[in-house]
């Protein structure tokens, strides 16, 4: 059961979107090619706008049961965390793999 203080998928899906937004654009591409590897039904990728990203991430998260998508929200900003944490060095790396593929 919700409380009605408790977010709702717009604001989860407004506070990733924002986040995102401030990584560097290579992380930030990462991070977009991460999220429907996460879970298939978020219908983005790195081309899409934030607006798009932002529709995506709030349809999926309204799919969810209010637990679940608060467990979600956890681990997708937990990723971002990760992405901007990442030490440059390794990122190069990742970057050279992506450019080979």
């Amino acid at each position: 059961m919700t409380h009605p203080f408790d977010p709702q998928p717009s604001v989860f899906a407004t506070s990733i979107v924002v986040l995102a937004n401030l990584m560097p654009d290579d992380r930030r591409n990462f991070f977009l090619e991460w999220l429907p590897a996460h879970d298939e039904r978020i219908a983005c990728g790195k081309e899409d706008s934030p607006q798009r990203v932002h529709a995506a991430l709030e349809q999926w998260f309204s799919s969810l049961p209010y637990e679940s998508a608060r467990r979600e929200y956890r681990a997708i900003i937990h990723e971002i965390c990760w992405w901007e944490d990442l030490k440059p060095s390794a990122l190069k790396r990742m970057l050279r793999k992506a450019r080979n593929r």
